[in-house]
């Protein structure tokens, strides 16, 4: 039967094994079904364009039926968005996310959880090979993503480990291939987990973290011990950041580090006044703009439209009022200790008129050259699509989302959000506009920053931060794990060295102990 001729539903699948092996029965129903389920899911893959994974299906659908359970599993299962998968085969295995308790729930406290969670389809292997293949005490050896190991969110439910109805399996050990580029033509973060189908009341986990000496791709044609002269494999273990939450990210450190970061590792204050930085929803081009020169008190300005995904936008120069413009903050200004705005940004929200812009007639009253500049855009800025409490459809055109307080906070420490470890600065001014690619936290006073920006940029934090989050993705989730206290009432001392150790409330040595393992493992 030729998948792309044939359009059947699973009922001619089930004539088709009848007519052709005569001899199944009624005792033999299990096998159809099974058959007739993993024909409509080949089926819709195959009507996705998503023929890669036909064999992986075929594999372990059938593996149970004709052989039973096993003593060991060893694969390489999809790794696949759950989300990219076609609607019915989601639907239909829905239930499978469910019974295995995979679906994030959200950390205790936690503020806000996004619903659009990318899940990656070969956690779901994982558990389902774990309950269905093995026999208990069995192990599981799967290439997998290392991104499900500190993943905030999207792997809670898989570090969870659960086993319906009531059991758990273990990690034993795990190997971080991340920097290395095992597979040709893809940027996936390699990992191989072993498994075991057995419960455990073991509190790390071995982990060997793999590097290249030189060249970080490895041929498929070597042999291992070709890979082994031509990398570098340290032993590192891990454990849950949150020792008392066995879903939080795995921290991945020496024994002596994760032994020494405990008393640091606890909720900081700031989780609760965290933010992200504004966004313009796809309107870059329209809303950052390059200041040209200053003239009375007008500033000229142009748009830029290659910041922007609208392709068929166009640059326009124009004057605007000064006070219409701000300084936009963006990822790359933002370095160790340091940001340097390099645009403007044109802004119709003030500390009055913050989750909500100005009205059309508000603007126009205030800054009328702005307005007639940014209204050349208008039926664009109303194309743009509604989310959450973001709705530039009616008269919210002029609007922009997340703009927070937090943003307009004179005193302000920003975060970048794609960095290894922690960069941070110290921002001093409410006419300094941070973008998306900034988490922001505001302070009350200048010495609160000033003190926060310092202790985030330690080596001991930077180091906490890089041990358990990813570098494509640092969130404010991280001071859910990083114990930074209410600074803003708190004397600097001389030395900083004391200064980051009383806020961190450990002592001076066990600081100076810290920044010694930090400064080793950050070479």
């Amino acid at each position: 039967m030729c998948i792309r001729d044939r359009n059947e539903k699973a009922d001619w699948v089930r004539q088709q094994l009848a007519e052709r092996i005569p001899i199944l029965s009624h005792v033999d129903q299990p096998i159809i079904d099974e058959v007739s389920a993993l024909y409509e899911k080949i089926r819709d893959l195959h009507q996705a364009r998503r023929n890669g994974m036909w064999w992986q299906m075929v594999t372990n659908a059938f593996a149970p039926a004709l052989q039973g359970r096993f003593d060991y599993v060893v694969g390489n299962p999809p790794w696949v968005s759950w989300e990219t998968l076609p609607e019915k085969y989601r639907r239909d295995n829905d239930e499978h996310w469910v019974r295995y308790r995979l679906r994030p729930d959200s950390p205790l406290n936690r503020r806000q959880a996004s619903e659009n969670v990318r899940l990656d389809l070969s956690m779901l292997f994982v558990a389902r090979c774990m309950d269905r293949y093995l026999v208990d005490g069995g192990k599981l050896g799967f290439v997998i993503t290392w991104t499900v190991f500190q993943s905030e969110l999207a792997g809670r439910g898989f570090r969870r480990r659960h086993l319906p109805p009531d059991s758990i399996y273990s990690f034993l050990h795990i190997d971080d291939m991340a920097t290395l580029k095992v597979f040709e033509d893809a940027t996936n973060q390699t990992a191989v987990l072993i498994a075991e189908k057995i419960t455990s009341d073991r509190k790390t986990i071995p982990v060997t973290r793999w590097t290249g000496i030189q060249s970080q791709t490895i041929p498929t044609s070597l042999e291992i011990d070709n890979v082994r002269e031509i990398t570098i494999r340290r032993n590192l273990f891990a454990e849950p950041v949150d020792p008392t939450d066995e879903a939080s990210p795995l921290l991945v450190m020496p024994r002596i580090g994760i032994e020494s970061t405990r008393p640091i590792r606890r909720r900081s204050k700031y989780l609760e006044t965290i933010r992200e930085g504004i966004n313009t929803r796809g309107a870059n081009g329209i809303f950052f703009v390059e200041v040209l020169s200053q003239e009375g008190s007008f500033l000229r300005v142009r748009n830029l439209p290659e910041e922007g995904r609208r392709r068929e936008l166009w640059q326009a120069e124009g004057l605007v009022e000064k006070e219409a413009i701000k300084k936009l903050l963006r990822g790359e200004d933002v370095s160790p200790g340091e940001a340097r705005p390099s645009l403007g940004i044109l802004l119709f929200h003030d500390d009055e008129h913050v989750s909500y812009p100005l009205s059309p007639s508000e603007a126009r009253d205030y800054y009328p050259e702005a307005f007639e500049f940014i209204s050349q855009f208008e039926q664009i800025l109303r194309s743009r699509h509604r989310f959450r409490n973001f709705d530039p459809t009616g008269e919210n055109w002029l609007g922009i989302y997340s703009v927070t307080t937090a943003a307009l906070a004179q005193h302000k420490v920003v975060i970048r959000e794609i960095a290894r470890g922690m960069i941070a600065a110290a921002v001093h001014g409410a006419d300094i506009i941070p973008d998306h690619k900034l988490y922001v936290i505001p302070c009350k006073n200048a010495s609160e920053a000033d003190l926060l920006a310092t202790i985030l940029n330690s080596r001991v934090i930077s180091y906490l931060v890089s041990s358990f989050s990813i570098s494509t993705s640092i969130t404010g989730s991280v001071f859910r794990y990083v114990g930074i206290p209410d600074l803003s009432e708190i004397e600097p001392e001389q030395d900083q060295e004391l200064t980051i150790a009383k806020a961190l409330g450990i002592s001076l040595d066990a600081y100076r102990k810290l920044d010694s393992i930090a400064r080793t493992e950050m070479r």
